[in-house]
């Protein structure tokens, strides 16, 4: 595949709603999986992006900032965009990190600061992707 800086929008910090692709490959993790969700929110924090899955991949997810969220290459490939390891925490160490190095401005990390009291990931979801992915 093709990896680069993002084209649209430079940083994404924060909660971001992917959508689950409507037609899904027959591989098995995924038929292991009931009622997959049409949409999911995870932890982003990331400068770069898919911009090419790669040969053979199918491509699982998708937002409104990065064509490629999640991907797969049969049962034995999984990529994720984001962070489904991330608690706040995390992030908001992370966005501190970044706002005192100028790295990203004050009232962007105080917007993700506000998201994350807002919002929080559906953090049930990855982790039963995640593990129902490895047990395949």
């Amino acid at each position: 595949g093709r990896v680069g800086k993002a084209k649209r929008g430079g940083w994404d910090i924060g909660i971001r709603e992917v959508a689950i692709a409507a037609t899904l490959p027959p591989w098995r993790f995924l038929d292991a999986l009931q009622d997959l969700p049409q949409y999911a929110k995870i932890t982003e924090c990331h400068q770069g992006e898919v911009w090419e899955a790669p040969l053979g991949a199918d491509v699982l997810a998708s937002s409104d900032k990065t064509g490629v969220e999640m991907f797969c290459v049969g049962d034995h490939v999984l990529g994720i965009q984001g962070h489904p390891e991330y608690t706040g925490d995390i992030l908001l160490s992370l966005v501190d990190r970044l706002s005192t190095s100028q790295a990203i401005t004050v009232s962007f990390a105080e917007d993700v600061k506000r998201q994350l009291k807002a919002t929080s990931p559906d953090r049930e979801f990855w982790l039963n992707l995640c593990k129902t992915f490895l047990k395949a």
